[in-house]
């Protein structure tokens, strides 16, 4: 059964949030693979230890708003040896860290760089006081307290904690807490609190999109399609090996809204255009209508950009959406009435849809894309799951 996902645009762009159709919700959660809620890292409170799979993963640093820091990763080499952060380079054997669980919930963190012997190369922190971090062969580490690791749940992210020995009793150091700093590779060092951890075992998914306007769209502009999605591409790259490719851009008169509608240009119709029953058929800026315009396919989706308010039908009735897309299908369009900051997130809320997110399953607490945080490029643990999971479509 197809369903769509759709995000509100409130006239006050400040007060954004997202909605859930009566009855939608029912029919998704019925449809949510058991085994896909239970994936990824476990969710606890701040300050709680995080669970995470065994697996490889790439760090990437954030900061205490949830930003990315640059297009940066954690990354290992054989000179020295050292670990400093560097360009994020996806699938590169130096930030391909892998993470293994103890016994005594505590963690290894290996990477076999090139240069090194097979068994790998441990992230350990130096006797020096100040949490400074080196490598040690599987030899000299394995069993050393100093290459215990534990994930520390942080308002936005992750937060490593060292295990080491201090006064002659076990002690838990956050060594990426300002305070107690991570030091990389001096004298770099980054001084943020937290972590991504998209995981690099996900195979590379390269796709085509085309970009679709109605005539008279801005040309030029922070909201111009390109200028929307050079700003949130990086996320799906970055977090989920999704590399969107941008394809035809071009105009049509099938997107322009119909005729008549008396209502402010920036937000869509309601019972005054016509009854809401009859949304599809007759409103003037009917999202429903208007995605159904020049549609994608599997390997070439459709993108659509509108300069004006969208309404919604699905189960009821909104006045007023920042956009819709067809869940693991091909389709989404949004608005640009709302101005760039705001696009931006619809964009990112309607792609999430396309690869797997549905609406009102966030991981209470977290920041989330598809929930009302503006952050474009920010997911709670549970909409990561299920990108990671269904991505492919």
């Amino acid at each position: 059964m197809l369903t769509i996902g759709f995000v509100v645009a409130p006239a006050n762009a400040e007060a954004e949030r997202t909605v859930s159709i009566d009855g939608e919700l029912s029919l998704l959660r019925n449809e949510v693979p058991p085994a896909v809620l239970s994936m990824g890292i476990e969710q606890m409170s701040v300050g709680s230890t995080v669970v995470v799979p065994n697996g490889t993963y790439s760090f990437i640093p954030i900061d205490a708003r949830g930003n990315l820091v640059g297009n940066r990763a954690m990354h290992g080499q054989r000179v020295a040896p050292s670990v400093q952060l560097s360009t994020r380079s996806p699938g590169s054997l130096n930030q391909r860290w892998h993470v293994q669980r103890r016994s005594d919930g505590w963690y290894y963190i290996f990477a076999n760089v090139p240069g090194v012997s097979a068994s790998g190369m441990y992230l350990i922190t130096q006797s020096d006081g100040r949490g400074s971090v080196a490598w040690a062969g599987a030899s000299s580490a394995i069993g050393q307290q100093r290459a215990h690791w534990q994930f520390i749940r942080s308002p936005n992210g992750i937060g490593l904690a060292n295990r080491i020995i201090s006064t002659g009793r076990l002690a838990h150091r956050n060594v990426t807490i300002t305070g107690a700093q991570l030091h990389i590779d001096s004298p770099m060092e980054w001084s943020g609190r937290e972590w991504r951890l998209p995981e690099l075992s996900l195979n590379q998914i390269n796709l085509t999109y085309d970009f679709i306007r109605n005539t008279g769209f801005p040309s030029t502009g922070n909201s111009t399609p390109q200028a929307i999605m050079d700003n949130v591409k990086p996320a799906f790259q970055q977090l989920y090996r999704i590399d969107l490719r941008r394809g035809t851009g071009l105009s049509t008169s099938a997107l322009n809204q119909r005729s008549g509608c008396t209502r402010p240009n920036n937000i869509g119709c309601n019972a005054t255009c016509a009854p809401v029953s009859q949304c599809i058929a007759r409103h003037h800026r009917a999202s429903h209508h208007f995605i159904g315009v020049l549609p994608g396919t599997r390997n070439r989706l459709a993108f659509r950009f509108v300069d004006y308010g969208l309404c919604a039908a699905n189960a009821g009735h909104v006045d007023n959406v920042g956009g819709v897309a067809n869940r693991l299908g091909n389709d989404m369009i949004i608005t640009i009435a709302r101005g760039s900051a705001a696009a931006r997130r619809f964009a990112a809320h309607e792609i999430s849809h396309i690869f797997g997110a549905w609406d009102g399953f966030c991981t209470p607490g977290q920041t989330c894309v598809m929930n009302e945080s503006p952050r474009y490029y920010l997911w709670c643990n549970n909409c990561a799951s299920h990108i990671r999971a269904l991505r492919n479509r």
